[in-house]
């Protein structure tokens, strides 16, 4: 059996990214999309994660709206998680999407 295993080490820059994008329509009997998003510390992986979205939804737009919004939600849960670690974010966190119509 292999075993692996993340390593870190604790460096003072610290770069938080996001990465988010939808599979619409996926589930063509209820019109539900997939949703994934995968959120980077210094280029390692520290959460991801998809799921099937709740609601039934229109169009590309409110699917990759509704992505982005989760994705958001998990970058304010880990910078609270690092500031409570000690490690607070220094700069703003980009959400990186091919989403244009989200981008105000």
């Amino acid at each position: 059996m292999n075993n692996f295993r993340f390593s870190y080490c604790l460096v003072y820059y610290r770069s938080l990214t996001t990465y988010c994008d939808v599979d619409y329509d996926i589930d063509l009997e209820n019109k539900k999309s997939r949703s994934g998003y995968m959120l980077f510390l210094n280029n390692g992986p520290m959460n991801w994660g998809n799921h099937k979205q709740t609601c039934t939804i229109g169009s590309t737009i409110e699917a990759k709206y509704i992505t982005s919004f989760v994705a958001t939600t998990k970058v304010v849960w880990m910078c609270h998680l690092l500031s409570y670690l000690g490690l607070p974010q220094l700069n703003p966190t980009p959400l990186l999407s091919n989403n244009q119509s989200c981008i105000c």
